[in-house]
């Protein structure tokens, strides 16, 4: 299933991230920053800007590949593509991978009083970045989403073919990684996610 074909791609990524980020100090903690983090990745207003960053400033270079389908591409895939890749049920955000050095369960649902340090907050979020454009990292992503479900999946739609999924995800993927990796502002973005939604204290 689902959770089954995301955590084989995911696994090995989760694992090294999470030794290399700044530690939130208990599980609690770093379970409210995964399932804040999720909803942040997945908000309609920042894929549409994610998306309209993709168009602005990665779509020019496809298309001089000769790839005129960029701008359409990206607005009808990056919401499904984004769901699949930041969750904290299967994949990037899954408590018991991505707060590995605490030792912390599956799924955690941290208590609504939970606090999370600013500090740490915007540490974690901004060493994200630092895996965006790895090879190896994003190879692994990439098989996942072309071979171990997602692609499958979207090949039942009548109007997507299996070979076209996996071709896209290959040669998208990286490229739209790498811009996330470079948004301007993105650690500002980061700061204001930590305080405003996380609530995070001093």
């Amino acid at each position: 299933d689902g959770s089954t074909y995301m955590m084989k791609a995911f696994l090995g990524l989760i694992l090294a991230f999470a030794s290399s980020v700044a530690a939130v100090d208990n599980c609690q903690a770093c379970a409210k920053l995964a399932v804040e983090a999720t909803k942040f990745y997945n908000d309609e207003n920042n894929v549409a800007e994610l998306i309209e960053n993709f168009q602005n400033t990665t779509c020019p270079e496809i298309e001089k590949l000769g790839d005129k389908s960029c701008k359409k591409t990206v607005a009808e895939w990056w919401p499904y593509v984004s769901a699949a890749v930041f969750n904290d049920q299967y994949s990037w955000f899954k408590t018991d991978n991505w707060c590995k050095p605490l030792n912390c369960e599956a799924n955690i649902q941290p208590a609504d009083d939970t606090q999370v340090n600013c500090w740490d907050c915007t540490a974690r979020m901004d060493a994200q970045a630092a895996y965006y454009d790895d090879g190896v990292y994003i190879g692994d992503i990439i098989n996942g989403l072309q071979f171990e479900g997602f692609c499958d999946e979207a090949a039942k739609e009548p109007s997507v073919e299996l070979r076209g999924c996996q071709q896209g995800i290959a040669f998208y993927l990286p490229r739209f990684m790498r811009s996330i990796k470079n948004f301007p502002g993105g650690s500002d973005k980061h700061r204001t996610f930590c305080k405003d939604v996380v609530k995070c204290v001093v």
